[in-house]
């Protein structure tokens, strides 16, 4: 959750916290997870999870292990990876003419695609994954569109688009996550 739904008026950059900290790639994304899809019993930060493209395939596991989920899409540009709570993937892609959200709905009681025709970039996050913050956390599907630094969260069913910043043409979004300093921080590029 970002207070006042803002950045803050001091910049404080930091490194950012495991895996985050990995060199950048558009076509993977790994997260911090639970033990199982579904199974957040032992806590969100117990396994790394990665989402990868590779041969038009978007595929969800944990490192050197047969993955969990697989599916077709083709032309992706950029990937992002999250899970909520209860361990359930939040996952978004971009490809040339539209940027996607996969989410759990719990008003619907499944999992739902949301297109984005306009934004690009997509980045996503459980903003605090400890469980004493379980009340609070969301996950942010961060991303930027006309120029603009934007965000959606979970609690609002990714319907309320905040603004955050202005950015120069040609800024690019690479990560969001928690940092050493237990700040969320957005990786923009110029």
């Amino acid at each position: 959750m970002l207070p006042n739904n803002a950045l803050s008026s001091e910049a404080m950059p930091a490194s950012m916290l495991a895996p985050d900290d990995l060199p950048f790639d558009p076509l993977f994304d790994c997260e911090l997870g639970g033990i199982a899809l579904n199974d957040p019993s032992q806590g969100l930060q117990i396994k790394v999870w990665q989402l990868r493209y590779i041969d038009d395939q978007l595929r969800l596991g944990q490192p050197g292990r047969t993955d969990d989920m697989q599916f077709t899409v083709p032309d992706v540009k950029q990937v992002a990876l999250a899970f909520d709570q209860n361990m359930r993937p939040v996952y978004a892609w971009q490809t040339t003419t539209y940027s996607r959200l996969v989410w759990f709905d719990a008003q619907s009681g499944g999992q739902v695609a949301t297109d984005f025709p306009d934004v690009t970039y997509p980045c996503l996050t459980l903003d605090d994954k400890r469980p004493e913050s379980s009340a609070t956390s969301d996950v942010i599907f961060a991303y930027i569109r006309d120029n603009r630094l934007c965000y959606r969260q979970q609690r609002d069913r990714y319907q309320v688009e905040r603004v955050l910043a202005s950015v120069p043409p040609g800024a690019s979004l690479q990560r969001i996550g928690l940092t050493t300093n237990g700040r969320l921080q957005f990786n923009l590029f110029y």
